[in-house]
């Protein structure tokens, strides 16, 4: 059996930050999930807590392939779910739309400086699957009129130049 190469600075760093994020995650969803009332809403918080805890898992397995200690992350005993609900049901879906997005971002950087081969395939996944989180989360944002869009911008009807260049005397001096 061939054997794996230790992990580069870079790979540990992807994976603690995994890590770190991960146990947030976790217990902020575990409470979500206790507290949301909106069924539809309910299941992205339910999807999105799912793969957090797959994702977890793994990522624990690659500490303790690599004979590493597990970081110190967010624990059961730092968070009380049985206490009130202090959020609406909106606010618990978009943390879930902003977990997609931040959970690709961080995959993708993750991913862009690994090279070991089951790592690669790791973040790969991690990928995939906050992109699939971000969708559904955009859908159910959208059909329940909650999303915020950014701004448009009116299309030209022609290409114009600047003519004048005084203006940058103002910046440069």
């Amino acid at each position: 059996m061939e054997q794996k190469k230790p992990l580069t600075a870079s790979e540990l760093g992807g994976i603690w930050g995994k890590y770190q994020n991960d146990s947030l995650s976790l217990a902020v969803l575990s409470y979500f999930n206790q507290k949301a009332e909106d069924p539809e809403i309910k299941e992205v918080i339910s999807d999105g807590l799912q793969l957090t805890k797959k994702h977890f898992d793994s990522v624990k397995t690659f500490f303790h392939e690599e004979k590493r200690p597990l970081p110190i992350g967010i624990t059961k005993e730092d968070v009380d779910i049985t206490k009130g609900r202090l959020y609406t049901d909106n606010y618990m879906l978009q943390y879930c739309l902003q977990l997609g997005r931040l959970g690709m971002h961080a995959a993708t950087i993750a991913l862009s400086m690994t090279t070991r081969e089951d790592l690669y395939n790791y973040f790969s996944k991690v990928f995939h699957d906050y992109n699939q989180l971000h969708h559904k989360a955009l859908v159910v944002t959208k059909a329940k009129g909650v999303l915020l869009e950014p701004p448009t911008i009116p299309a030209p009807k022609e290409i114009d130049f600047c003519k004048k260049t005084k203006f940058l005397n103002r910046l440069v001096g």
